[in-house]
């Protein structure tokens, strides 16, 4: 009986020690070593590294569309949510401080900033994961609410686009 007990302690510390990076890593989802094929996304009217996507794996009732930063060297370096545009303002207010709530529940201490702008930053991965930066930005001027989580690797993301980009000439 003890040497059941035993290997069933085991059996959960392996599950919790060894299994891979928690959906918190994966916002809506997306995860970093993903393509935008894999998540059928497509430039539209948005230029690489940026890519459009209709739908995600996991989406937000808030959100209307997604956006990621991709590079092929990398693999997704960023991931917006972007709402529909909101007309009704306590609506629209409502909606931004719901938002704030449930990152702070998730994620910690929110870094508030003008116009309603919040941001929570850890270089070395909030929580110890692979996102390193939240940007929850209310666009007062197109009445949409734009949530950013930055990967680690999402300034090597731009640089390699950049250099793409002056590449090409």
């Amino acid at each position: 009986m003890v040497l059941h007990n035993m290997m069933f302690v085991l059996a959960i510390l392996s599950i919790v020690c060894f299994s891979g990076p928690s959906r918190a890593d994966d916002p809506f989802g997306f995860e970093q070593s993903g393509t935008p094929d894999q998540y059928s996304c497509g430039t539209d009217s948005l230029q690489p590294p940026n890519y459009y996507c209709a739908d995600a794996p996991r989406k937000h009732p808030f959100f209307a569309h997604y956006e990621i930063k991709y590079h092929p060297s990398i693999g997704v370096c960023a991931v917006v949510g972007v709402s529909d545009p909101i007309s009704d303002d306590e609506r629209y207010k409502s909606r931004v401080g719901e938002l704030k709530r449930q990152l702070e529940v998730k994620y910690g201490t929110l870094q508030e900033h003008f116009n309603n702008t919040v941001t929570i930053e850890n270089g070395a991965g909030i929580h110890g994961g692979n996102i390193t930066k939240i940007l929850l930005w209310p666009d007062f001027d197109h009445n949409i609410i734009r949530l950013t989580f930055e990967f680690i690797d999402s300034q090597r993301c731009e640089d390699a686009a950049r250099a793409d980009r002056k590449g090409a000439f």
